[in-house]
């Protein structure tokens, strides 16, 4: 990781929950460059307002249900829950993948469409078995995960499933925006992601505000969903994750 953590001893100790991706309509990009330097502003391509890194501060994390406190040298609170759903569980949710109808993901930006220049990976509609033993754990993790990032969650846009193959990625971008061709976009507040698999790939790593999180296989990472964050290139198997968003003033559950 870039910039090792130091523990810092936590008074609390408590269990959050969360989980998972959203339809076909995804995010906003924020840069066309694979990587940005810190202290280099982070500009929105559809906004088009440059956004400067704030300076390393204190962050939460949740791992092993234990809170810890860590200090970061990025700006981004991530939320980690290991073992958030179990081996069994992510099998499952899988093979429900392979068996599903697998279309190229769109990206958001003046419109939405493909652009490969930005991202490269399938997004895949399952059975609504599998969607709703997801989407069953999402909606009772939302007021645990509003205590932790401190908002008033009141729903969530709906869980999806990414895969990304050899060569695919996402370029820096943000999931949260104020366009005219997603509304619900800018009711975007907070951004939910499990890792269904971690040894069956290389690279794809997820980073969010510059901090790479090292996939583990039911993991969940939850952060803000205007933090800058990307996937790298997947250099050899397949990367499989389910995400989604919680909204913070009502959405479509």
């Amino acid at each position: 990781m870039t910039g090792l953590l130091r523990k810092i001893t936590s008074p609390r100790s408590g269990l959050i929950c969360l989980t998972m991706y959203s339809r076909r309509v995804n995010h906003q990009v924020a840069s066309a460059a694979p990587a940005t330097p810190n202290n280099t502003p982070i500009v929105d391509l559809v906004i088009g307002l440059p956004q400067a890194r704030t300076r390393p501060r204190e962050r939460t994390v949740v791992a092993e249900h234990r809170l810890e406190q860590y200090r970061s040298h990025v700006a981004a609170a991530v939320l980690l829950i290991r073992r958030f759903l179990d081996l069994a569980t992510c099998g499952v949710v899988r093979a429900g993948m392979d068996a599903g109808t697998a279309d190229p993901a769109e990206v958001l930006d003046a419109g939405i469409g493909q652009r490969e220049d930005v991202r490269r990976a399938a997004s895949i509609d399952v059975e609504p078995s599998v969607l709703d033993a997801v989407e069953c754990q999402l909606d009772a993790a939302r007021d645990q995960v509003s205590a932790f990032f401190g908002i008033a969650l009141t729903g969530r846009e709906g869980a999806g499933f990414l895969r990304y193959g050899p060569g695919g990625f996402y370029r820096p971008h943000r999931d949260r925006a104020e366009v005219a061709a997603w509304p619900g976009a800018a009711r975007r507040r907070v951004t939910a992601v499990v890792f269904l698999n971690s040894t069956e790939f290389t690279g794809g790593v997820l980073r969010v505000g510059g901090q790479p999180v090292i996939p583990e296989t039911g993991m969940l990472a939850a952060f803000l969903a205007e933090t800058v964050h990307e996937v790298t290139p997947v250099y050899g198997g397949v990367r499989d994750t389910v995400v989604d968003w919680y909204l913070a003033d009502g959405g479509s559950r």
